[in-house]
């Protein structure tokens, strides 16, 4: 028993309660919590964010945009009517054998590099080539097309 009065249970009022901190003992003295403001009818206004938007910067462009040039392209081989496609092919110092089969099959003049690779190796034709144009065509063979390309004759 600690020799305080025990507290009696209180009955509250009618109406809105509105609830208090408890009172808090400092030092031994007592601290009296302060009223409680009576409360109203009046209701509290809401508070209605607001936004306000920031403005933003569009560039106007000051020339109309342009079309990238198109690359040049070598032209293209001729294909005849009879499906013969004919082209020329540039040989210059320096290109190997694997090029000059890789231009023939792109320009439509063979079907496989590859395959005119091994004609040319089987042949002993890899540096046998000459340097210049040499038009050729799609209805030549291999023989035709390295007879004419290393001016030698092929047995």
């Amino acid at each position: 028993n600690t020799g305080a009065p025990a507290a009696t249970p209180s009955k509250a009022p009618t109406g809105t309660f509105t609830p208090t901190p408890a009172a808090t003992l400092t030092s031994g003295a007592d601290v009296t919590p302060e009223p409680t403001p009576a409360p109203t009818d009046t209701p509290t206004p809401a508070v209605t964010p607001t936004f306000t938007p920031t403005p933003t910067f569009t560039p106007t462009p000051t020339v109309a945009p342009t079309k990238a040039p198109e690359p040049t392209k070598a032209p293209d081989p001729t294909k005849a009517p009879d499906g013969v496609v004919r082209a020329t092919i540039v040989v210059s110092p320096g290109t190997s054998a694997t090029r000059i089969c890789q231009m023939c099959k792109d320009k439509g003049i063979i079907q496989s590099a590859d395959a005119m690779l091994r004609y040319v190796i089987a042949h002993n034709l890899a540096d046998e080539f000459l340097i210049g144009e040499f038009d050729l065509s799609s209805d030549m063979d291999f023989k035709a097309i390295c007879e004419k390309m290393t001016g030698k004759k092929i047995n």
